[in-house]
């Protein structure tokens, strides 16, 4: 657990409620770069500045974020995927 993960009571667990592993916890970290590389890689795919980058990147996250509004748990996509999920402690 992080320690803001400690704060707010919130754990960490795999579909049927049980300690992530650490392979899942690094597949689970991988997946979560879906917040920023989408938008780097396009940014260097196209050869744009670090500011296009940086402002694709800052509209990016907000829909990222509300792309869980798609899913019936409210889990994060990378969480789905994953096969994880936070739940309240």
């Amino acid at each position: 657990q992080t320690l803001a993960m400690k704060t707010w009571r919130l754990r960490l667990v795999d579909r049927a409620g049980q300690p992530v592993s650490q392979a899942r916890a690094l597949v689970r970290y991988g997946l979560s770069w879906l917040w920023f590389l989408p938008p780097i890689a396009l940014a260097w795919w196209v050869g744009a500045d670090v500011r296009l980058a940086l402002i694709w990147t800052a509209l990016w996250i907000p829909l990222w974020a509300m792309a869980t509004l798609l899913r019936r748990d409210r889990q994060f996509w990378h969480d789905a995927w994953a096969g994880t999920r936070i739940v309240s402690a």
